[in-house]
């Protein structure tokens, strides 16, 4: 275990400075700018410290039944989730960087909790918290730690049950099942150090996806929201491995890039990913079917395909080259 030690001191007022394992973070007239800073210096040391796991950009909680991945892109709504999964009795594991291992389960990493200011009214546990007012507070995010809310959860890693997209830039409440391609490629679109992690990764992606369905939950009404998890949560089953997989070799014609990875899941759905480029494209059964055979020579293809819309989407990720493909 590596340990670290951040220390804040004021020397010369309104001067905030910051200290990350003996070295500067930097200064600010700003105490809520310093804490962020040297959160985003403990955040790159586990990701360091853990080169043998995945890391997502994602949050996670869990149950005595459950563990739920909460992933997504910046103001989609992930840390407001989490805090508020907390807040009504979840267990607290993560709410922005998540460490996944080579067999599918969820690190925890109890960082202080990132909210933004115009969430706190939906927190009861914040009302007798002090709230920064805009004379304290030059950015509108702030971190607190997550036992203001609930409990951490010190139990051994689990793989996640449950995949969750959270949309909040939409204020009509739904929900939306993913297929597991779709699954994958938010695991590859939201991955922090998927290059470095190489075949660990992929197999930790393929992990998760097996073991958990996904779903985007969308609204800004947080209750309908957390009752939506709880539903999914009780009635969640695995989607299952594979059922084909493939590493492309070299081909006579030169029209696949080697070494890119195929898969066809259990519901249809199927997915390409080139790892030197990150490149990821879904598709369905017959999408799978048409990509193995693009190993051959482009005039042994089936009639029509060289001029298809899936061989342009291939062409346009980088996933295949060479001829008029």
């Amino acid at each position: 275990m590596r340990i670290v030690r951040a220390d804040l001191s004021s020397p010369a007022e309104p001067m905030y400075r910051a200290l990350f394992d003996g070295k500067p973070v930097g200064g600010q007239a700003n105490q809520n700018q310093v804490a962020l800073a040297v959160t985003r210096k403990l955040n790159r040391a586990v990701l360091d410290a853990e080169p043998e796991v995945l890391h997502l950009h994602a949050g996670a909680v869990r149950d005595d039944h459950s563990v739920v991945l909460v992933i997504g892109s910046s103001f989609a709504g992930k840390s407001t989730l989490v805090a508020k999964l907390v807040a009504e009795g979840w267990r607290y594991l993560s709410d922005q960087q998540v460490g996944i291992t080579p067999d599918g389960k969820i690190l925890s990493y109890p960082r202080p909790i990132t909210l933004r200011r115009n969430s706190w009214p939906l927190f009861d546990h914040l009302a007798d918290v002090e709230v920064p007012t805009d004379a304290d507070v030059a950015a509108d995010r702030f971190e607190l730690s997550p036992t203001v809310l609930g409990a951490i959860d010190h139990s051994s890693p689990s793989r996640p049950t449950l995949v969750i997209c959270p949309d909040a830039a939409i204020e009509a409440f739904y929900v939306e099942p993913l297929t597991t391609a779709e699954t994958l490629e938010l695991f590859v679109r939201d991955s922090l150090d998927l290059e470095r992690a190489a075949d660990v990764g992929i197999e930790a992606m393929l992990a998760v996806a097996a073991s958990a369905p996904g779903y985007r939950v969308g609204g800004q009404d947080l209750d309908q929201k957390l009752q939506a998890i709880a539903d999914l949560a009780g009635k969640a089953e695995a989607p299952g491995e594979p059922l084909e997989q493939t590493v492309v070799a070299d081909d006579e014609a030169g029209v696949r890039v080697e070494g890119a990875l195929g898969w066809l899941f259990i519901d249809g759905s199927g997915a390409v990913y080139e790892p030197v480029t990150g490149s990821l494209v879904r598709f369905d059964e017959s999408g799978y079917r048409s990509w193995q055979s693009l190993g051959l020579a482009e005039r042994d293809w089936p009639e029509g395909l060289a001029g298809s819309g899936f061989v342009a989407e291939l062409t346009e990720a980088g996933l295949l080259h060479g001829g008029d493909a």
